[in-house]
């Protein structure tokens, strides 16, 4: 048994204050956790903190076509976590949506989506197959020394978002990166490292 105040994440994030306007901070201790989670737009100013990256990790299985309870998923339901409070941080973390295609149609399957704005992950790691991490606000995002690896597809959205020293390592050949649909009066910047696998 773990030492910790919670077994799971969904636990430590249900404990979060709703409605705070204090910044508080839940340490997640090694471990793979899977979990699909959903973080309310009530828990802003949470701060998410890994013991270490490599293996402090939130994984799920889900992907576009799925049948769960009976409702198929599409991409905007395929995720591992959704994050939808202003305010988030996330560090020392790595977000996993394991399902990839073996020919029963899986492909779009989202490790992160986030609606909240000012929302920044700090040493994080993004990894799946397709459209890994939406982007549903019209916020702003800043990523710092995070790492992506994907196939295709794999940032999309369109809140205006910053990758400093980011590291993008794409599985295939072929293919966008990025499906932005940033609108007219917002704008993209990205600093980042890209290669292929």
């Amino acid at each position: 048994m773990g030492s910790g105040d919670y077994m799971t994440v969904k636990e430590g994030i249900d404990a979060v204050p709703d409605n705070s306007q204090e910044r508080t901070v839940l340490f997640i201790k090694k471990g793979t956790y899977r979990e699909k989670l959903v973080v309310p737009p009530s828990k802003r100013y949470l701060t998410m903190i890994g013991e270490n990256v490599d293996s402090t990790v939130i994984d799920w299985n889900d992907y576009a076509g799925k049948i769960v309870d009976g409702v198929e998923l599409n991409t905007f339901t395929s995720q591992t976590i959704q994050i939808n409070p202003d305010d988030f941080r996330a560090m020392n973390i790595t977000f996993i949506n394991e399902a990839r295609p073996d020919g029963s149609g899986d492909g779009q399957n989202v490790a992160v989506s986030s609606y909240g704005k000012r929302q920044v992950y700090l040493q994080c790691r993004f990894i799946s197959w397709q459209d890994t991490y939406y982007k549903g606000s019209d916020g702003r995002h800043y990523f710092k020394d995070c790492f992506f690896e994907e196939a295709v597809d794999y940032i999309f959205g369109h809140t205006t978002t910053v990758f400093d020293s980011c590291q993008i390592h794409t599985e295939r050949t072929g293919g966008y990166i990025t499906a932005a649909s940033t609108k007219e009066d917002y704008g993209v910047l990205g600093m980042y490292s890209s290669t292929a696998g």
